[in-house]
C-alpha cells in the first residue's frame, strides 16, 4: 500500500521533538530513520517502520548528534556521527561498532557498492573509508579552493558508483551541485548557484531546494550523467536547514518522499526576564544574529531577502524604522555594535572570500575591509570590547577548525591574533569590563560555556552543567546568560569580588523557541537595561513533523 498514488501520511512522536534535517529513508522505502532531542540537548536515533504503529529508539544511538544517519544498500545497517567519529549499528538491536575517526566534522554520508562509504566533511573534500572498519579515512576529491571552501552531503546513485555532492563557498555561484565517481577522481558541475545539498531519487531524478523554499526534481540521466533543463515543483515550504545547507528529504524506490516542512520566517521578540511576557519587535521574516546597541536605541540584524542572500539592517526600536548597513548584491551578516554605537562591524562576502567590514551607522560612507585572519575561509564578529580595544571574531579553517581571534582597534596596523581554538561560532562576549570573554568549545565532547580571561585564554571556568550555547552577560556582568542544548534560556549568577571569578549553578529561566539558520551565531542579546532580551523566536506555524507522500511522480 505504500506505492499507492496520492497515499500520505505524518510521522511524529508525542512529547518528543524531532531533530530538522535528521530524517532517512532505508532504500526500500520500509523503515524512516530520525533524530530525536532529549531534553538535555542529547540525541537519539529512532526508527519508524511503516506498517507498525509507532516509532522505537535504536538502543547505542545515544548522542547521535550531528549529520542525518544513513542506510546501507541492503537497509540491514545505519549509519550514523558522534562527534567526528563514524559508527554503524544493525536495525535488528545489535551492538553499534566504531568504524572510523573522521578528519574534520563530518558533514553527510552515504554507504555504496562494495562496502564503500563516502563522507562529506567541514572545511575539506570528500573521504572514503570502508564500511568494516580498519582502514583510515582517505581523501578522494579535490576541493577547487579558487571557487570552494568544502564538499558536503555526498549521496550515491542507485549504481554505488556514482555519487553527487554539494560543494559549498562563500560566492553564490561557487554553491555547486557536483556529480563524481569513487572510481575516479574527476567530478563535473551539474547546477550552480544552489544552496542545498542533493537528494536522489532512484527512479531518475534530483532534488534540490530552489527559491529559498521550495524542493523541485529535475530529470537525471543516471549513464550520461547529464540533467533535463525544467523542473517541476514537488513540495513548497521546504528550506536548507543550518549553515551548510542541508535539505530536510529523503526519497526512496517506488517515489516514497519523506520530508519536514517550516515557517520561512521568524519573529523578533522581545521577552521580559522578570515575567516572560512576550512583545514582537518585527516579524515574518528570516531574521539573525540580533544585536542591541549600547545605547538601546537600535538593533542590528542580518535577514535574508526575497530573491536570496543576506543583508545587515539596523531597527530602530523607537520609531520603527529600518535602515539598510551592508551593500546590496553582497552577502554580509553578524553585526556587532562599537561601545558608543556609532559604527557597526559586520561580515561580508566580496570577490568570493568572507571579510570583516564596519561602517558607520550615519552618513554614506561605503563599509571599510579590515580584512580576516590568515588563510581562513569563513569568519563573523561576536562582539567588541567596550572599552573599544578589541574586536571578537570566530574564523573557520580548510581542517574544520574554527579559532577565536582577536583585531586591536587603536592602531591601524594591527594584525589578528588568535586568542583561542577548538571553539565554536555560537557566539562570544566580552565582559562589560572587557576583562572576560565567555565562549562555547566542544573540547568536552559537547558544546559547553567557558570563561577565560582576555589575557589567559588557557586558564578557563565551566559556566554550563548540561551543555550550552551562545552566551551572553548581563549589563553589570552579575549574571552569564547562555542557551541550553534543549533551546531554554539559562541563567548563572557570577561573583567577581576580589578579582577570581566565582560562578553559581545555572537555573533555568524559560523556553526560548528559537529559530535556527544559516550563519545563526547569536539568537538572542540582552537589552542595556538588564531587563529583557531580543531573541529571533520561530513562528509558532513551524513545523517540524515529517511528512510522507508515495507515488511521487518522477521527474521527466
Amino acid at each position: 500500500p505504500l506505492a499507492m498514488p496520492g497515499f500520505a501520511f505524518d510521522v511524529a512522536v508525542p512529547g518528543k521533538q524531532i531533530d530538522a534535517g535528521s530524517l532517512a529513508l532505508s532504500p526500500d522505502g520500509s523503515h524512516l530513520a530520525f533524530r530525536i532531542r532529549a531534553t538535555d540537548g542529547t540525541s537519539e536515533i529512532w526508527v519508524r517502520r511503516f506498517g507498525e504503529p509507532a516509532a522505537r529508539p535504536v538502543q547505542g544511538t545515544r548522542d547521535g548528534r550531528g549529520s542525518k544517519p544513513f542506510w546501507s544498500p541492503d537497509g540491514r545497517y545505519l549509519g550514523f556521527f558522534v562527534g567526528n567519529d563514524v559508527w554503524r549499528i544493525p536495525v535488528d538491536g545489535s551492538a553499534a561498532q566504531r568504524i572510523a575517526t573522521a578528519p574534520n566534522p563530518p558533514r553527510g554520508g552515504t554507504w555504496g557498492a562494495d562496502d564503500v562509504v563516502l563522507l562529506g566533511t567541514e572545511g575539506g573534500p570528500i573521504y572514503r573509508i570502508e564500511a568494516g572498519g580498519g582502514t583510515p579515512p582517505r581523501a578522494i576529491m579535490t576541493v577547487d579552493t579558487a571557487a570552494e571552501d568544502m564538499h558536503v552531503w555526498p549521496v550515491f546513485l542507485p549504481d554505488g558508483k556514482q555519487f553527487v555532492f554539494l560543494a559549498d563557498a562563500s560566492s553564490d555561484e561557487g554553491h555547486r551541485i557536483r556529480l563524481a565517481s569513487v572510481e575516479h577522481g574527476d567530478s563535473k558541475i551539474l547546477l550552480s548557484g544552489i544552496r542545498s545539498s542533493p537528494t536522489v531519487d532512484p527512479r531518475g531524478a534530483l532534488m534540490v531546494v530552489a527559491q529559498r523554499s521550495q524542493l523541485v526534481s529535475y530529470p537525471f540521466d543516471f549513464k550520461r550523467g547529464t540533467l533535463g533543463r525544467e523542473s517541476h515543483l514537488v513540495a513548497d515550504r521546504v528550506a536548507a536547514v543550518g549553515d551548510r545547507h542541508e535539505t530536510p528529504t529523503t526519497i526512496a524506490a517506488h517515489g516514497i518522499l519523506a520530508y519536514q516542512t517550516g515557517a520561512t520566517g521568524a519573529d523578533l521578540v522581545r521577552i521580559a526576564l522578570d515575567d516572560g511576557l512576550t512583545a514582537a519587535v518585527a516579524t515574518a521574516e528570516r531574521f539573525a544574529n540580533p544585536a542591541i546597541a549600547p545605547n538601546g536605541r537600535h538593533v542590528g540584524f542580518d535577514a535574508v531577502q526575497p530573491e536570496g542572500g543576506r543583508l545587515v539592517w539596523i531597527h530602530d526600536l523607537q520609531r520603527g524604522v529600518r535602515t539598510l548597513v551592508s551593500e546590496r548584491g553582497v552577502n554580509a551578516d553578524s553585526p556587532v555594535w562599537s561601545p558608543n554605537a556609532d559604527t557597526l562591524y559586520f561580515a561580508a562576502s566580496t570577490g568570493g572570500r568572507w571579510q570583516v567590514y564596519r561602517k558607520a551607522v550615519t552618513g554614506t560612507a561605503s563599509p571599510e575591509s579590515l580584512g580576516a585572519p590568515p588563510e581562513s575561509i569563513d569568519v563573523g564578529p561576536l562582539d567588541c570590547s567596550r572599552d573599544g580595544t578589541y574586536l571578537l571574531v570566530t574564523s573557520l579553517f580548510r581542517a574544520g577548525r574554527r579559532d577565536l581571534y582577536l583585531l586591536p582597534l587603536d592602531r591601524p596596523d594591527a594584525q589578528w591574533k588568535q586568542w583561542a581554538g577548538d571553539a565554536t561560532p555560537d557566539g562570544a562576549r566580552f565582559s562589560p569590563d572587557s576583562r572576560w570573554i565567555a565562549y562555547t568549545s566542544t573540547s568536552s565532547g559537547r558544546s559547553e560555556v567557558y570563561v577565560s580571561a582576555v589575557g589567559d585564554p588557557s586558564h578557563r571556568v565551566q559556566i554550563s552543567s548540561s551543555g550550552g550555547t551562545a552566551p551572553v552577560w548581563s549589563p553589570n556582568a552579575d549574571r552569564l546568560f547562555y542557551r541550553s542544548l534543549s533551546d531554554q534560556l539559562m541563567a548563572v549568577s557570577v561573583d567577581r569580588s576580589g578579582g577570581a571569578l566565582q560562578t553559581g549553578a545555572p537555573q533555568t529561566r524559560f523556553d526560548l523557541h528559537s529559530a535556527s539558520g544559516a550563519s545563526q551565531r547569536n539568537v538572542f542579546d540582552v537589552t542595556p537595561d538588564g531587563k529583557s532580551i531580543l531573541v529571533v523566536r520561530r513562528m509558532s506555524s513551524e513545523d517540524v513533523t515529517i511528512h510522507v507522500r508515495t507515488g511521487v511522480p518522477r521527474a521527466r
